[in-house]
């Protein structure tokens, strides 16, 4: 199944990078048998993703779904929980340090205790990813980035200050790869 928004890994370098100024930025790498998915919402004209965390249901959500920018995604055929999109945790990224998860291969991301157990996995996160193609993820975070630049008093990040990081570190990224290329003749 094809799916309109796709999931992404992020560079656990870059996260830690950006988490040095802004302490809230999410963890993207949770170890061998987990993995961080994110949802690409848009691209800015500086080659940057806003990206939006999916991150488990958890009842404490619940009181903090508005003012935290919280979608909940429900499985299409019972009352329960796939998961939560995090808009309120939604950060730039450059296009450099995301990866596309390729749903029918999840093994080269994590590894699974069991056959059924990564049978479930892929499952969960297909039908997940099922409800997501379902909204308009892009429409959804450009309001709230829209939203935070004229009210400070939103609960989200300040997306001019890490545009402006996420910049210095692509050029970061440019310098060493030019480095290296000059290494190479």
């Amino acid at each position: 199944m094809d799916f309109k928004y796709k999931l992404y890994l992020i560079d656990d370098e870059y996260s830690g990078y950006l988490r040095k100024i802004e302490s809230q930025v999410p963890y993207t790498d949770y170890g061998y048998y987990s993995v961080k998915p994110f949802l690409k919402a848009f691209e800015t004209q500086d080659d940057l993703a806003y990206m939006v965390p999916i991150t488990s249901y958890k009842d404490k959500f619940v009181k903090f779904q508005e003012k935290e920018m919280m979608y909940f995604i429900k499985h299409p055929f019972t009352d329960e929980y796939l998961g939560c999109l995090r808009f309120g945790k939604m950060f730039p990224v450059p296009l450099e340090c995301i990866q596309e998860i390729d749903l029918d291969h999840l093994e080269k991301y994590r590894g699974f205790t069991t056959a059924l157990n990564q049978i479930e996995f892929e499952h969960r996160l297909k039908l997940t990813n099922y409800k997501i193609d379902k909204l308009d993820i892009e429409y959804m975070a450009k309001e709230l980035y829209k939203t935070k630049q004229k009210d400070e008093n939103i609960v989200a990040f300040n997306y001019q200050t890490l545009e402006r990081i996420a910049i210095t570190y692509k050029e970061h990224l440019y310098a060493l790869e030019k480095e290296k290329s000059e290494l190479e003749i």
